[in-house]
C-alpha cells in the first residue's frame, strides 16, 4: 500500500513564476490544444472571482503545456556561482519523473509571483487546482515546484541553476495514471467552483475534508482492494451514512448524486466487490479486471458526487443531504443490509 505524502508546509524558494509539473496528464482534447497553441497559458485560478469582485489571498495559476524532454545528458557535478551542488536528494527525486510521462509532452501549472505572495499561499494555490483536477477524475501526481519548466532542467547546465521543493510523494510504479484527455470543459469547471470550494476552507467548513483524503487515498494506494474501500469510505463520509438505514441511503445516494442506474447502484452495495464487502476485507473471487473496473467506475461515481455538491454550492452535510434525497422517490432494491454496519443478519 503506498499514498500520498506532502514534503514541505511552504515554498522555501523565490521565483518570479513556479512550475509544478502534473506527472500522468498528459493528453487534452482538441478545443484545450487550439487554445494553448495561441495563447501559451490557460489561466485557471485568478486572484478575483469574477462573478463577484471578491478578491482573494491567491496568486494567478495557469496551465501550460511542457516541450518533450529532448537533452537527458546532465551533470551532477556542476555548480551554481553560489558554489552550490544540487543535493543527491533532490536529484534522485527529480529523476525518478524521466519517463514516458515527460519524454513527451506534458503540462504544468504555473504560478504567478508577481505580486510576492506569502509562500505558504503558493503552496496552498498549487494544492487547490490538483484537488480539483482530482475531483473532475484526473489521477496524478504533482511531485515538484520548481523555479523552471522540468523539461528544462536538463538542458544545458540548468540542472545546477534551479531551485527546487518536493512537494507529494507516492509510489508510483504500481499506481494507475491512465487518463482521459483533459477538456476544455474540466478547466472551465474548476474556474466556475473553485472559489465557492476555497471558502468553504476559509470559513472553517470541513464536510469535504475527509471524503477528499479518502479520494486521494484510491489514487495512490497500489492495492486494487485498498483502492475501491477507500472510495466506498469516502463516499460513506460525503453522504454521511446514518446508523440506521445505510443501505438505503448508500444506494439512493448513489443515483441522486452520482447519476448511477437503480440496477448499478444495488451492485455497488451488495454483490461481491461492492461497498458491503470491501470496507469489511470480505474475500472475494473476483478477476483483477473486474475489479480494476468497478475501481474506476465507483471512482467516477464518486466524483460526481462530489461535483453534484461543488457545482450547486451546497454543503453534504446531513441537514442538506436528508432534505435533497427526500425529494426524490426511488424505488428501493430488495438487497441485503451490511451485518457489520446495521446489526446482524
Amino acid at each position: 500500500m503506498a499514498n500520498v505524502t506532502m514534503k514541505t508546509n511552504e515554498v522555501n524558494f523565490d521565483a518570479n513564476r513556479y512550475h509544478v509539473m502534473l506527472y500522468g496528464i498528459n493528453h487534452i482534447d482538441s478545443q484545450l490544444e487550439d487554445y494553448l497553441r495561441e495563447n501559451i497559458l490557460f489561466s485557471v485560478f485568478a486572484p478575483e472571482d469574477s462573478k463577484t469582485g471578491e478578491e482573494f489571498i491567491l496568486p494567478w495559476i495557469y496551465l501550460r503545456k511542457v516541450s518533450a524532454i529532448k537533452n537527458k545528458k546532465y551533470d551532477v557535478c556542476k555548480k551554481d556561482s553560489g558554489g552550490r551542488i544540487l543535493e543527491s536528494r533532490d536529484f534522485s527525486h527529480i529523476m525518478r519523473f524521466m519517463d514516458g510521462n515527460t519524454l513527451e509532452e506534458h503540462f504544468e501549472l504555473v504560478v504567478d509571483n508577481g505580486s510576492d505572495y506569502d509562500k505558504s499561499c503558493i503552496l496552498a494555490s498549487v494544492n487547490l487546482v490538483a484537488c480539483m483536477l482530482r475531483v473532475r477524475g484526473f489521477k496524478f501526481i504533482t511531485p515538484l515546484i520548481t523555479s523552471m519548466p522540468y523539461a528544462r532542467i536538463f538542458d544545458g547546465d540548468n540542472i545546477s541553476k534551479v531551485d527546487i521543493d518536493l512537494l507529494e510523494d507516492a509510489g508510483i510504479n504500481e499506481t494507475d495514471f491512465s487518463n482521459r484527455a483533459l477538456e476544455l470543459e474540466d478547466l472551465q469547471w474548476i474556474q466556475n467552483n473553485i472559489y465557492w470550494y476555497f471558502n468553504q476552507f476559509c470559513l472553517g467548513n470541513n464536510e469535504f475534508e475527509l471524503p477528499i483524503e479518502m479520494l486521494y487515498a484510491s489514487i495512490f494506494s497500489s492495492s486494487p482492494r485498498t483502492k475501491i474501500a477507500s472510495l466506498f469510505s469516502g463516499i460513506d463520509a460525503l453522504i454521511k451514512t446514518p446508523p440506521n438505514n445505510i443501505s438505503k441511503i448508500v444506494i439512493k445516494s448513489l443515483q441522486v448524486f452520482g447519476g448511477i442506474s437503480r440496477n448499478n447502484a444495488g451492485k455497488y452495495w451488495g454483490d461481491s466487490i461492492g461497498r458491503n464487502k470491501m470496507i469489511h476485507g470480505v474475500k472475494n473471487t473476483k478477476s483483477e479486471l473486474e475489479i480494476s473496473t468497478r475501481i474506476n467506475d465507483v471512482r467516477d461515481c464518486f466524483c460526481k458526487m462530489l461535483q453534484y455538491f461543488i457545482e450547486r454550492q451546497i454543503l453534504p452535510n446531513i441537514e442538506n443531504i436528508t432534505q435533497i434525497l427526500e425529494k426524490y422517490s426511488i424505488e428501493y432494491l430488495d438487497v441485503d443490509i451490511c451485518p457489520h454496519c446495521e446489526g446482524e443478519l
